[in-house]
């Protein structure tokens, strides 16, 4: 199901620069912030993740054709979203007459990414530097292991439970744009934010058998960027 997705993101990083006698390769790194968003960031039972504002990091490779304002790129990332697990302990002693309190530990929800895509750059005076891009690519996504221990109105406190982890491949799509400022004619330092989306199916065994939970991820990422260039410019 992946593979006309990967040969689609083939086709955008090397189409077009088969020709090209000295295109720009550069190579970036980034660290920041991952704010979910949507549902998401839901504080709802049904459809909801409770995730919290995470870590965001990345790497970042970048081709541009010589004397263009166009290229494209490919990045891979991780996002560490912790988990409300006040909320999502409030929610469910709402959601059950019989639960009179509820402790909970979690693990942060888990994503990796690789997407890949178009890129258009422009300069701005001697040292200044913006460009935007659309990405396409597959994440892998993991759910938190949590552990709970529930108090019940006439039963008090009981033993621990837990909810082992699940994970899904699912296509990721989004877009993004940089504002870089170079230091030196080799490298750059810059703000970078985009947004990244996709949809997956999470599978989990309980008591009546295997149950699947729907589930959005939405970040929008915001991230300190070094880049180097890797080619001189001779």
């Amino acid at each position: 199901m992946m593979k006309p997705y990967i040969s689609a993101l083939l086709l955008l990083l090397f189409s077009g620069f088969s020709f090209a006698q000295k295109p720009e390769y550069h190579l970036g790194f980034a660290s920041g912030i991952a704010l979910p968003a949507g549902k998401f960031a839901s504080k709802n039972l049904a459809e909801g993740s409770f995730t919290l504002p995470g870590f965001y990091g990345g790497a970042e490779f970048h081709l541009y054709l010589p004397e263009k304002n166009y290229g494209a790129f490919a990045k891979a990332g991780l996002l560490l979203n912790p988990i409300d697990v006040g909320t999502l302990g409030y929610e469910k002693v709402n959601a059950d007459p019989f639960l009179k309190d509820l402790y909970i530990r979690s693990e942060a929800f888990r994503t990796i990414f690789i997407v890949a895509g178009p890129e258009y750059r422009l300069t701005l005076g001697k040292s200044w530097e913006t460009n935007a891009h659309l990405s396409a690519g597959v994440m892998l996504a993991t759910t938190p292991y949590q552990l709970y221990k529930p108090e019940y109105q006439l039963l008090g406190e009981l033993t621990y439970y837990e909810i082992t982890s699940s994970n899904d491949y699912a296509f990721m799509w989004g877009g993004g744009a940089e504002l870089a400022y170079r230091l030196k004619p080799w490298y750059k330092i810059g703000l970078c934010a985009d947004y990244l989306h996709s949809n997956a199916k999470f599978r989990f065994e309980s008591l009546t058998g295997e149950r699947t939970d729907k589930r959005t991820v939405s970040v929008f990422n915001f991230a300190l960027k070094l880049t180097m260039r890797l080619n001189s410019e001779e």
